[in-house]
């Protein structure tokens, strides 16, 4: 089956989750993974090791939390201990939304019963790159002149 996840597999191993932790973990965990299509609207990864770790963390739970159970929550916390808001998008085809990203595809299970991935349409956002978006922002404007 064909998922089409191979830059989110490949973030993963750049920033060395999946094999020290996905593939270790003692608990089940779910999985949101952006599709590569979401990966290609995002443009290039952080390149700072630690930010794309956060950014990869915010998208893994503890926990095999299946489509129906999501469906009976308000809210998941990320192994970051970013929480995410679940809500049913009633936009006509009822779409499950965690954070801002919307299921696309729900309920694959993870090899050995290491738990569940659900393909999502976008890269959920990280705290902590956004506060590093706001600082440069705030630097281009008072350090860094305008060019005229």
């Amino acid at each position: 089956m064909e998922l089409g996840l191979g830059r989110f597999v490949a973030a993963l191993e750049a920033a060395d989750l999946l094999g020290n932790y996905v593939d270790t973990c003692e608990s089940p965990l779910t999985l949101f993974a952006p599709s590569d299509e979401a990966f290609a609207r995002l443009g290039a990864l952080p390149d700072d090791l630690q930010v794309l770790r956060e950014l990869l963390c915010v998208h893994i739970t503890l926990g095999s939390l299946s489509h129906a159970e999501l469906l009976n929550t308000r809210s998941i916390t990320t192994i970051s201990q970013q929480t995410h808001h679940v809500v049913l998008a009633d936009d006509g085809q009822k779409v499950l939304q965690v954070g801002s990203a919307s299921l696309e595809r729900t309920d694959v299970q993870l090899p050995d019963g290491r738990g569940v991935l659900h393909v999502i349409d976008s890269v959920m956002c990280c705290i902590r790159l956004l506060q590093n978006c706001r600082y440069e922002q705030v630097w281009n404007k008072t350090v860094r002149p305008s060019p005229k």
